[in-house]
């Protein structure tokens, strides 16, 4: 066996290698070099041992070495087929304007193993039947199998290179800034922009709840922030808020492209992941920080140059972690349910530092919070253990306690990650703090049931506080809607030129989002 493989059997430990570096390759500046090399140390005995048992049954190097690479060959690319088979199911039938599909998703995560674990058992059976049976030309697939091996695990290690010299410029590894940059100032501020789910207007909060969120609005008002009292929400969901305000436009248009009765979800959803104000940020050598969430569209973003988040694993070690979900052992890291509390307090914790890093940054993180499930209480004790398979399995808004709880919690945090960014900025930062809406309220203490109107003007009444350095902060007004958030921001520091449109307000109904109707809120007074 020794002397076959002196003889040329290299392919199954070049396969097995080569995702290992190819992986180092694609993040090579944000681990250190031991980690990997320590994997890859280690795979090298495992895979021996593979080819030695399997020679003891096939009586043959060669075809043993060919069992060995289906096998690597399988572990590998298992965790890349199930996210695409996953991805491909999602935009086709999960992301949809359905209530019941909103935990779908996180369902299929773990139920799509099942089928899929079944059918690369019956490739490896079909493999191995082809490779025992075979008469000859096992030393001529062994050498196409070694060329191949070896070609990429060369243009791997090139990358390696490429990506060495790349940081050793002093640019980002994987970015091509395109566009002519045109900041007003070459001291550019990090860009946060932290949307809180359902989080209701101060004065909402006051009629329909019972809730003085004053000591909130006054720490912010302290720390300079701009606190927009009157101003709306543009849309009512928030596939449709968001993509409205990371691009900074209505995107009423909608309707005429999928249909005014449509309940397809993936433009809007293409719209948050890959929007207009990271492109323009990237485009200025902003790096784009994505702040992963438990919602589908925010969940996580291949758009991102650096993403953050809590994710389930039995490794510790954030490369390993991330490694895995792209073998075969993803299936029993989706054994373990994840727990929201857990993942909001990494983020909240992975929020505050932002600010060590070099470069410019925008931020988006998505917190579905204070929206329901009531994870927290006011102490941020964890009330409920829930999991991302089941965040969405009942409308809760109605308990309104459990909700100025977590409101009350999630103040909390906010003043933290707040306090953290200010003291450890270099530059004064742009922090933008939003609700993509306001929470569906439907009765008042009495329970009598609100007009339509009513109910309107406090879904669409968001929270929206805006800290901006300089002169910024004198082009903000009380009727602020987000589709002009960004406009503002880049017209003051990146001398932008973008028209600031009339703020409007654009009711839908969930189970026809496209059917927009204009609201008339009286020139948007308070309620």
């Amino acid at each position: 066996m020794f002397r076959k493989l002196e003889n040329g059997l290299f392919h199954p430990f070049l396969f097995a290698l080569y995702p290992l570096i190819a992986f180092y390759s694609k993040n090579i500046d944000h681990t250190t070099f031991l980690v990997p090399l320590l994997t890859m140390l280690g795979i090298i005995p495992i895979v021996f041992l593979v080819i030695f048992f399997l020679n003891l049954i096939t009586k043959n190097n060669m075809k043993s070495g060919m069992m060995t690479s289906v096998l690597v060959i399988l572990f590998f690319t298992y965790g890349h087929t199930h996210s695409l088979i996953l991805d491909l199911y999602e935009k086709k039938y999960v992301f949809k304007a359905i209530f019941k599909n909103l935990d779908l998703g996180a369902n299929l995560e773990a139920s799509l193993h099942h089928t899929l674990l079944l059918g690369f058992f019956f490739i490896c059976i079909l493999a191995y039947i082809f490779i025992l049976f075979l008469d000859k030309g096992e030393y001529r697939i062994t050498q196409v199998l070694n060329a191949a091996s070896a070609l990429l695990v060369i243009m791997s290690l090139l990358g390696i290179l490429f990506s060495l010299a790349t940081i050793h410029r002093g640019t980002l590894k994987g970015n091509k800034w395109e566009g002519e940059k045109v900041f007003a100032s070459e001291k550019r501020p990090d860009i946060y922009y932290i949307i809180l789910d359902g989080y209701a207007r101060s004065d909402v909060l006051s009629t329909y709840y019972g809730f003085d969120n004053t000591p909130f609005t006054t720490f912010l008002k302290e720390k300079d922030f701009y606190v927009v009292d009157n101003g709306y929400a543009n849309y009512t969901w928030t596939f449709l808020s968001l993509p409205s305000s990371l691009n900074y436009s209505y995107i009423n248009s909608l309707k005429d492209i999928v249909g005014e009765k449509s309940l397809d979800l993936r433009i809007p959803f293409e719209m948050i992941k890959n929007n207009h104000a990271s492109q323009f940020l990237k485009s200025q050598g902003y790096t784009y920080v994505h702040v992963n969430s438990t919602w589908g569209a925010t969940l996580k973003n291949r758009y991102a140059d650096f993403s953050i988040g809590y994710s389930k694993s039995f490794f510790s070690n954030e490369y390993l972690r991330v490694l895995s979900r792209t073998t075969i052992l993803k299936c029993f890291n989706s054994l373990v349910d994840e727990q929201l509390a857990t993942f909001y307090l990494h983020a909240f914790e992975e929020l505050k530092k932002i600010p060590q890093m070099v470069q410019p940054t925008f931020t988006f993180a998505h917190f579905i919070l204070p929206h329901y499930p009531y994870i927290f209480n006011s102490k941020g004790e964890v009330i409920s253990e829930i999991t991302r398979k089941r965040q969405f399995a009942n409308s809760l808004w109605p308990k309104k306690k459990q909700y100025i709880a977590q409101l009350a919690f999630v103040n909390k945090k906010v003043e933290e990650i707040i306090a953290a960014i200010l003291s450890n900025s270099s530059e004064k930062p742009i922090i933008i703090i939003q609700s993509d809406h306001g929470p569906k309220v439907h009765t008042t203490f009495d329970n009598k049931q609100l007009s339509e109107d009513e109910f309107i003007r406090a879904r669409h009444a968001n929270f929206n506080a805006i800290y901006l350095p300089g002169k910024g902060r004198e082009k903000l007004y009380e009727t602020l809607t987000p589709v002009n958030t960004f406009r503002i921001i880049f017209n003051e520091y990146f001398n932008a030129g973008l028209e600031e449109l009339e703020d409007k307000i654009y009711f839908s109904d969930f189970k026809t989002p496209y059917m927009f109707r204009e609201i008339e809120l009286s020139g948007q007074q308070p309620l």
